[in-house]
């Protein structure tokens, strides 16, 4: 279905752009439906990416494990700006985040990696969208697994919070990577939340206790690896993390990837070549990691 916000592949939204903070759309599915919809969307996608030349096999051996944050019930943060005409417009955290994981899965797959995302859509891929049109909060995105949407209960539904969504995450991971080469397994979750005190800069989080003390130490270093490819100010720091804690991959990281407290970071999501060019970001700095750890184990 094209429209200014797409395309999608099942329904589109009815509103062409996030109407207020509020604002949302709920699916009329339940969670296995929807789940099963959402794979056949997926398999059709994972069919035109064999298809595409591969760019390199630096990433052969490795699965990497993408989780856009939010999504379900949940939607993050939710913020107002304004175009260019002085119109209001929302930006709303997990339909776009959701599409920068896709963006990153396209490339780390063309360079050789087994990649598995933590949740889905059932109707829509990578998205464009005009300036003036804003991705609408739709509540329609389930877990990865039939597993976990087996029960087809509302409770199946991702949502805030550990319980029943972060935990879940961290249950798909360790479903992907048990077979996967120890050493040659990441986890990056991927988030753009407000915090008007951090700097306008991405921030790279590890997990540490709550008092930051016994940080995950490859964790950290991979972390700090990736900051000269997310660019100039970025930082890193240890936090306590539901989604990072008794996670199987050997490093783990969430991705601040835009701060929406700063203008110029709300305008960035709108706009496709910089959801892009964040995504290219991260798999750069994925690559440089897995081009040294290969030459550690080469000496």
């Amino acid at each position: 279905i094209e429209s200014g916000i797409g395309p999608y592949y099942a329904t589109r939204p009815k509103a062409k752009r996030q109407k207020h903070l509020g604002y949302y759309e709920e699916t009329y599915s339940s969670p296995l439906r929807t789940y099963r919809q959402a794979r056949r969307l997926w398999d059709a996608f994972e069919q035109r990416i064999d298809r595409m030349d591969p760019l390199s096999d630096t990433l052969q051996g490795w699965h990497i494990v993408l989780d856009p944050g939010h999504g379900g019930m949940d939607p993050g943060a939710i913020v107002q700006t304004l175009d260019d005409k002085g119109n209001k417009l929302y930006i709303v955290e997990d339909e776009y985040v959701y599409d920068v994981a896709l963006r990153a899965y396209v490339y780390f797959r063309r360079h050789g990696a087994q990649v598995t995302l933590t949740l889905l859509s059932p109707n829509h891929l990578v998205r464009y969208n005009s300036p003036g049109l804003t991705f609408v909060n739709e509540k329609n995105e389930v877990y990865n697994s039939y597993t976990l949407n087996r029960h087809n209960t509302s409770r199946q539904w991702p949502r805030g919070g550990r319980s029943g969504n972060l935990d879940n995450r961290v249950r798909i991971a360790h479903d992907a990577l048990k077979s996967a080469p120890k050493g040659r397994r990441i986890f990056l979750s991927f988030h753009a939340d407000i915090d008007a005190k951090a700097p306008q800069a991405p921030l790279v989080l590890y997990n540490a206790n709550r008092n930051g003390r016994n940080p995950d130490q490859a964790s950290r270093q991979f972390a700090q690896g990736l900051l000269s490819a997310l660019g100039a100010g970025s930082r890193t720091r240890g936090q306590s993390l539901a989604v990072l804690r008794n996670n199987p991959a050997d490093v783990k990281v969430l991705v601040e990837l835009r701060n929406l407290a700063y203008v110029d970071h709300v305008w960035a999501l709108r706009y496709e070549q910089l959801r892009r060019r964040d995504a290219e970001k991260v798999v750069k700095g994925v690559l440089e990691y897995a081009r040294h750890q290969s030459m550690q184990v080469s000496r």
